[in-house]
């Protein structure tokens, strides 16, 4: 199972899809339209933000051996130090992108 604790480095002049759930409401509960129109992160990590680029990190990160500053990241899709994590999260963009016709 992977972990929740990944995270992905932004950046400026990247377009990006986020994942989003509406906010559950109470049906006992009168919603009004602030209530109506919330939504909240699929996941807090990674896996709830894919940046829309054909390209693909294949550069994993040694933390025991490598101290990247975060501004470095920057063609980072995904702060990852193992394979499979990388490779399940270009998995899982490329089933979301195809659904949604990117």
């Amino acid at each position: 199972m992977l972990s929740e604790s990944f995270y992905i480095p932004l950046q400026k002049k990247n377009d990006y899809i986020l994942l989003l759930k509406k906010l559950p409401l109470n049906p006992a509960e009168k919603a009004d339209a602030f209530l109506d129109s919330q939504y909240y992160p699929v996941a807090q990590s990674a896996f709830g933000v894919y940046r829309i680029s054909d390209m693909k990190q294949t550069k994993l990160i040694d933390v025991e051996k490598e101290n990247i500053p975060f501004h470095q990241l920057s063609k980072f899709d995904l702060f990852a130090t193992k394979q499979n994590e990388l490779d399940t999260y270009y998995r899982y963009k490329q089933q979301i992108f195809e659904k949604i016709g990117i």
